[in-house]
C-alpha cells in the first residue's frame, strides 16, 4: 500500500511539498530556531490536508500499522518450513 496516492492536483503543489520537506530537514540539521521549523512543519501539514492527504497516513501510528501490515503479508507468503541448507 503506497503512503500517498497520486492526485490530479497541480504538480507545483507536489514540488512545493518536496521543497518544504527538504527545507525542514535542513533546518533540523542546522539547529535553526525551533519556532521556524515548527511553523514550516505546520505549513507542511496544512498543505498535505489541502492536497487531500490524511495526517493519519503520515503519523507514527499510521506508519507503524503500514509496516505491520507489510510484514503480515510477507509472513502469509512465507513457506511454513525453513529452507534446507547444504553444509
Amino acid at each position: 500500500m503506497p503512503l500517498f496516492t497520486d492526485s490530479p492536483l497541480p504538480t507545483a503543489w507536489r514540488q512545493a511539498l518536496n521543497h518544504m520537506q527538504s527545507a525542514l530537514i535542513l533546518l533540523d540539521e542546522s539547529d535553526a530556531p525551533e519556532d521556524v521549523a515548527a511553523h514550516l512543519d505546520l505549513a507542511l501539514c496544512r498543505l498535505e490536508v489541502a492536497m487531500g492527504r490524511s495526517s493519519d497516513e503520515n503519523s507514527v501510528p499510521g506508519l507503524h500499522k503500514q509496516i505491520e501490515d507489510a510484514f503480515a503479508s510477507v509472513m502469509e507468503d512465507a513457506p511454513l518450513e525453513p529452507a534446507a541448507t547444504a553444509w
